[in-house]
């Protein structure tokens, strides 16, 4: 099985992957560390590097890149109420639309099951969004996905892991959910075929797999 890319991660390292303007020296050392942990995956250092990185801030200096860096890795930690404060912080200070900084929050508000919030978010960031930034529309996407998806809005969902889909054909958590949707929405064949996508392009390890066969199995059963 072919690999598939961290869904979160992806974001943080492709998207808006150039330093941000109004750093010190000291506070570029720190983004860029904390840049490198999160690449590693390990956001409680990248977390604290982002922390350092904004405490060294200049006086009247955007920072807009350490607060929404900080937010990204509080996400991935679970500390969702802390990456929205942070997330608001970097749109806040951003000078003009921040569709990263929506982005980040949105998918927070989603976490939370606040998905009116994550929706509205989510609709910026895709508004604001670089569209040559292919990367980055896949999550988006994939995101207003999961959203309509805990709405109980099986239609957009999949028309919107779909659109992530057309972008990225080998994105396997897109697969997934894309199933996910097609089977609470009872079509049976579309729900089999995205199954088995997903498996093609999953990693070895993804524990999901197994549940995709059964799912499969399910389906296919009279």
């Amino acid at each position: 099985m072919k690999k598939a890319a961290n869904f979160f991660v992806v974001v943080l390292l492709l998207s808006f992957c150039l330093m941000p303007t109004g750093f010190a020296s000291l506070s570029q050392t720190y983004y860029n560390e904390g840049m490198k942990y999160s690449r590693q995956g390990n956001y409680r250092a990248a977390l604290a590097a982002f922390t350092h990185c904004i405490d060294s801030l200049e006086n009247n200096a955007p920072g807009y890149g350490c607060f929404a860096r900080r937010a990204a890795a509080q996400s991935n930690l679970g500390a969702y109420d802390a990456a929205i404060q942070d997330a608001t912080e970097a749109i806040k200070r951003y000078s003009g639309n921040y569709s990263y900084g929506h982005y980040v929050r949105g998918h927070a508000y989603r976490e939370k099951k606040e998905y009116d919030a994550a929706l509205m978010d989510l609709q910026k960031a895709l508004a604001f969004a670089d569209k040559s930034d292919k990367s980055f529309l896949v999550q988006i996407y994939h995101d207003l996905g999961r959203t309509h998806y805990g709405m109980g809005v099986c239609d957009q969902a999949i028309s919107n892991f779909q659109l992530s889909l057309d972008i990225d054909p080998q994105f396997a958590s897109g697969y997934w959910y894309l199933g996910n949707a097609h089977k609470k929405a009872g079509n049976t064949e579309e729900a089999i075929k995205a199954y088995e996508n997903f498996i093609q392009y999953a990693k070895d390890a993804d524990s999901r797999v197994n549940s995709a066969k059964e799912f499969i199995k399910k389906l296919r059963s009279p």
